[in-house]
Order: structure tokens, then sequence, then C-alpha cells
């Protein structure tokens, strides 16, 4: 087996790094692509389908790791509940929010 990087918990095989790449339509050997790219392509998969969430988290930790980015590494390891998501988990209307703020 061919090893791409290692990490605490062993190594990663380099099959698995390919397969990160390809989840998002990425080559891994494109080092044109900057992080910002890379977390972009992230969260505008994860609004089209946050029910991927998890795999879509794996693959981009195993591509911070790869390239060395604590930034995509940080991104990928951060709650689902990130800032923008709540409210919207919450389906409340606009009545019920305005409601609710009212008391604050």
């Amino acid at each position: 087996m061919e090893y791409g990087i290692e990490i605490s918990e062993g190594k990663i095989a380099l099959n698995d790094l390919e397969e990160a790449y390809t989840y998002f339509s990425l080559d891994r050997d494109d080092k044109s692509i900057d992080e910002q790219n890379i977390i972009g392509v992230f969260q505008s998969r994860l609004d089209d389908a946050p029910k991927q969430e998890s795999q879509m988290r794996q693959a981009l930790s195993l591509i911070g790791k790869d390239r060395k980015s604590d930034r995509i590494v940080h991104v990928a390891t951060r709650s689902s509940q990130a800032p923008n998501r709540p409210l919207c988990a919450l389906s409340l209307t606009l009545s019920q929010l305005s409601a609710l703020t009212s008391k604050l």
C-alpha cells in the first residue's frame, strides 16, 4: 500500500487522499488552488447536500492535512452548527422570531 501523509493515528493511504480531492472535483497536484478556494467549494457543497456533512468534513480534513493547512483542518473540524446554520435549523417564521427577540 502506498502512503501519502502520516497523522497521529497512523498513515493515510494515497488512495484516500485522491478520493478526498475527487469528492470535491479538485486536482491534488494543482497547487494553484488555494485554501480559500478549497473552503469555498466545501461550503458550497455543504449548502447543497447538508446530509453528507460528515463525509465532506472527513474529506476536507484529509485535504487540509495533505496541504499542511491549519485553516482547512479547522474548518473541517468545526461544529456543524456554524454561525450561519442555527436559525435555519430552528425553522422559525418571521413573526415567531420577532416575538422572541422582543422579549430580549
